[in-house]
């Protein structure tokens, strides 16, 4: 199961530190992804309060929204959480992508860095067990296959208006794009449907090209 400690909004991370594990440890395990300089920023981000407890429904044929700076008013979550997504997307060099997500979700946790051209993760919930992750940014540069560790690859996935290649890991689904470069992006699903997940990550909103 995915797992993020949920910390203060607002509150400033200590330099290098981390959230915990994430349920694809091999795909953030390369040592040229520690992040130990004392010119870190990081944000993190509180548990939204408002989850609902019914299941989530969605649709596969929604249509992700897209545009500049603006489209962060789309992002799931609270202002803070809009905030987040803004503060990253005007402060790094590749585009950054949040969840538009359907009634029964809840943001988790998220916390982003700087140094090394930036990365950023945050997880989202729902009180029915199932659980999205977004990892963006750079994260592993070892190598598409130390980058993307699987079990079976089920074929292409839209990631937003990306496309990557959806796969499992253990009970996981978890969708890689331009895993091993400098700036890649990986989506992992928990208690989720493969149907339900592929929509999830094809509505995903791009807040900065």
């Amino acid at each position: 199961m995915i797992g993020l400690a949920a910390a203060s909004c607002g509150s400033p991370a200590t330099p290098g530190s981390t959230l915990a594990s994430p349920t694809i440890p091999s795909a953030s395990a390369s040592p040229s992804t520690t992040v130990a300089s004392p010119t870190v920023v990081a944000t993190v981000l509180s548990p939204s309060p408002s989850a609902a407890a019914s299941s989530p429904s969605f649709a596969a044929t929604a249509t992700p929204p897209t545009g500049g700076g603006t489209a962060a008013a789309s992002c799931s979550g609270s202002a803070d959480t809009k905030d987040f997504f803004t503060a990253i997307a005007e402060a790094v060099g590749w585009p950054v992508y949040c969840a538009v997500l359907p009634a029964g979700w809840s943001v988790e946790a998220g916390q982003y860095r700087l140094a090394d051209g930036g990365r950023m993760v945050i997880a989202y919930r729902t009180r029915t067990g199932g659980h999205l992750e977004l990892r963006e940014g750079r994260w592993c540069t070892a190598g598409a296959s130390a980058c993307s560790p699987h079990d079976t690859i089920l074929g292409s996935a839209r990631f937003g208006n990306l496309t990557g290649q959806l796969e499992t890991l253990s009970d996981d689904l978890v969708l890689y794009v331009n895993p091993g470069q400098a700036a890649s992006w990986t989506a992992t699903g928990h208690g989720l449907d493969e149907a339900t997940f592929r929509a999830l990550c094809a509505n995903l909103g791009l807040v900065k090209a």
